[in-house]
């Protein structure tokens, strides 16, 4: 008797009735029936009758549970895992499995809830969770939760059977114990169970359905080739051909057009592509005799892509010049005379035993030749080219539910250098060009305690937005300038050692977007600029003019000592704000592209504010390596009257802008609390050519202001 109940291993014998003798018996005779199929012994108790039957209500009556013992040793494939911590954690399992039939897994769950002392029941104690497992569905690309499949909550050991559909899924259980826990799962089929990187590259091959529906295609198609002389067995090849393509009739005839049309137009694309040689002359008439299809193949739509061709459809090249109506009819009769020629030669092909017939076999035959001898990764091209032109009818298609839990990564990898405490740095900062409209999902794998990732659209200069200071999945569109992935990291009151740092996209298919370098480069100049702030009407902190000697991109970021002051950082053309950033103790603009300048800047002069000339240069590898100090040209303007020694003294205190590596220096200003200060800073990337002896720069913007505002605190 099967049941979906959980098994409770360790209290089994607390929950028998000790009144029923008639259950008593049927458990004895149960067991010798077991001991006897499995151990085959010689003898058994003829005295007890080997079938028992009873009313359902009296079954009721007499069991309150059944218990099934199941031997792990009798199923193909187990996975057992224990952990002991005294920890609140969970632990996180991903597990992957696919199959062409229904799927059972047995999940038995063991907790230890109490050691020693810890745990100790007393009086006073409050009462001890149990453990608890809980499995869902989970997506890398959603947010959404998943579906609950299982939950087992026990002081001491569970089990139940999980029951999944065909096909592929992916389940994140999730298990909690105070002191420790064991899970073990088996199954007849296979399953693959452990930490994400584990698990994560076996949903990038295609699902058992995707290449089970894609080979019956294939070997339908090669069927139509191999009758294709016998006129007979000809038209029921072609029946099962449109069978195995078009497995659910739809009564939308358009929506029915644009199937097969992407269907041909598919094969099309493959018979063409696996050419190794020329291609014979009447291999396009062949093709045509096959499928019957005249209007696909036009020269206009052949080099489209699947999804513009379903927007596309039948747009006829336009020309400028006027014809007459004599003319137009004319054309329109001579059309129509070819077409009627043509598609005589193309039924004639079918006939067997022509000239036309014969040629067209061999062709199609040779074609074939090349398609047999990698029949399932051209079956799987064929198939994952109709589902790239997102056409409604493949949703048709069993395999189609798998689609949601494929997916294609790739990892980035870099390394940082040691920091000091409290220190703000950039890891992370490239350029992805993004081939095609896809949903993708980054994410970070670090040690280090606060990480934060930006990704910034240059054509809009939008951010991608962020939920807890994580990207979320996002819909990233094909534009010119990409997407920059920008992270920027804070050590907090420890040093922090030298590690690695990794990225990883997930998307749906690939090709996912790529970088528009051949490998990441994190070697970055930082100008560094300190002051105090000058309280003032207008609340304004600093405005620099940024002069730009080469074209490239720049992260800037303002910090204050007061960590609770609300800041704004705006970078303005001719007045006009092209970006601005605000945040509490500190704004960043990850990424923002600067062009070179076309000549110098005058900075104006209004009110209470401090102006500089930031100048941009292009420094070469000896200047970079010692640090390059930059020229700044004070233009500084204060009402009222000052002495001349403060104004030395505040020249002496102020820290001449300079590109220099990713370190954090104390400033003596930090030592002074009296004293309410700001940092801005800005940082360009700096590669290095594999001989090591030139840095090159990439882009930064014509001139540009750069103004933060500080709003006003009570004191």
């Amino acid at each position: 008797m099967g049941t979906d109940e959980q098994t409770d291993f360790g209290l089994g014998d607390a929950h028998q009735s000790d009144g029923l003798n008639l259950e008593r018996e049927i458990v004895s005779q149960t067991t010798a029936t077991q001991e006897k199929s499995q151990e085959e012994l010689p003898t058994t108790n003829n005295s007890v009758s080997k079938e028992i039957w009873l009313d359902f209500e009296d079954f009721c009556v007499c069991f309150q549970n059944i218990y099934i013992f199941h031997k792990p040793s009798s199923y193909c494939l187990n996975f057992q895992k224990s952990e002991f911590k005294f920890s609140e954690e969970r632990v996180s399992y991903y597990l992957f499995v696919d199959s062409l039939k229904p799927i059972e897994l047995l999940v038995c769950f063991s907790a230890l809830v109490r050691w020693g002392e810890y745990g100790a029941l007393t009086k006073d104690s409050p009462p001890i969770e149990p453990g608890l497992l809980t499995a869902e569905t989970f997506s890398w690309k959603s947010l959404k939760p998943g579906s609950l499949v299982l939950k087992i909550h026990t002081y001491a050991t569970k089990a139940t059977v999980v029951r999944l559909p065909v096909g592929r899924h992916m389940l994140l259980f999730n298990a909690y114990s105070p002191v420790g826990h064991s899970i073990h799962i088996c199954s007849m089929v296979s399953f693959v169970i452990g930490d994400e990187h584990v698990v994560l590259p076996n949903f990038e091959p295609e699902s058992c359905r995707f290449t089970e529906q894609s080979l019956l295609i294939m070997k339908a198609i090669g069927n139509v080739i191999a009758n294709f002389k016998d006129k007979g067995k000809l038209s029921a090849a072609l029946k099962d051909l449109q069978t195995a393509h078009y497995p659910v009739p739809f009564h939308d005839k358009e929506l029915t057009a644009q199937h097969f049309r992407v269907f041909h137009l598919s094969l099309w694309r493959l018979m063409k592509k696996v050419q190794i040689t020329k291609p014979p002359p009447n291999f396009k008439f062949a093709f045509r005799a096959m499928v019957l299809d005249l209007e696909l193949l036009n020269s206009s739509l052949e080099e489209v892509s699947l999804v513009e061709w379903l927007d596309v459809k039948y747009c006829m090249p336009t020309s400028d010049k006027e014809y007459s109506a004599e003319e137009v009819a004319a054309a329109i009769k001579i059309q129509a005379m070819w077409r009627g020629t043509y598609v005589r030669l193309l039924m004639k092909a079918r006939i067997p035993d022509t000239k036309e017939n014969i040629s067209v076999a061999d062709t199609l035959q040779k074609v074939w030749a090349v398609l047999e001898m990698n029949l399932e990764q051209y079956a799987v091209s064929l198939l994952r080219l109709m589902f790239k032109s997102k056409c409604k009818s493949l949703e048709s298609y069993p395999c189609y539910q798998d689609e949601e839990t494929k997916i294609a990564f790739a990892d980035y990898t870099v390394t940082y250098q040691e920091q000091p405490p409290n220190s703000w740095f950039i890891v992370f900062r490239e350029t992805f060009l993004v081939h095609q409209d896809m949903i993708l999902v980054p994410k970070v794998y670090t040690t280090l305690p606060i990480c934060i990732l930006h990704i910034v659209n240059n054509d809009t200069m939008e951010q991608v937005p962020k939920v807890f200071q994580k990207v979320v999945p996002y819909l990233y569109t094909k534009n010119k300038k990409g997407y920059t992935f920008v992270a920027e990291a804070f050590t907090g009151d420890t040093y922090v050692a030298a590690s690695r740092w990794k990225l990883r996209l997930i998307g749906s298919s690939a090709p996912l977007p790529c970088l528009s370098r051949d490998s990441p480069c994190n070697s970055f100049a930082i100008k560094e600029i300190r002051d105090y702030y000058i309280p003032n009407d207008k609340k304004i902190l600093f405005r620099y003019s940024v002069k730009v000697l080469t074209p490239q991109p720049a992260t800037i970021q303002v910090r204050t000592s007061k960590p609770d002051a609300f800041i704004k950082l705006q970078v303005l053309e001719n007045e006009e704000t092209m970006v601005s950033s605000t945040g509490k103790g500190q704004a960043i603009i990850p990424a923002f592209h600067f062009l070179k300048s076309e000549k110098g800047l005058s900075s104006q002069s209004y009110g209470e504010r401090h102006e500089e000339l930031i100048n941009l240069g292009s420094p070469d590898s000896h200047t970079i390596s010692e640090g390059q100090k930059s020229s700044v040209t004070s233009k500084t303007t204060r009402k009222g009257k000052e002495k001349s020694s403060e104004k030395e003294k505040t020249a002496k205190e102020k820290q001449a802008p300079r590109f220099e590596p990713q370190i954090s220096t104390v400033h003596p200003q930090q030592e002074d609390p009296n004293k309410p200060y700001w940092i801005l800073r800005l940082l360009r990337l700096v590669c290095i050519t594999l001989a090591g002896s030139l840095r090159k720069h990439l882009m930064l913007r014509v001139r540009l202001y750069l103004k933060a505002k500080l709003n006003q605190k009570k004191k």
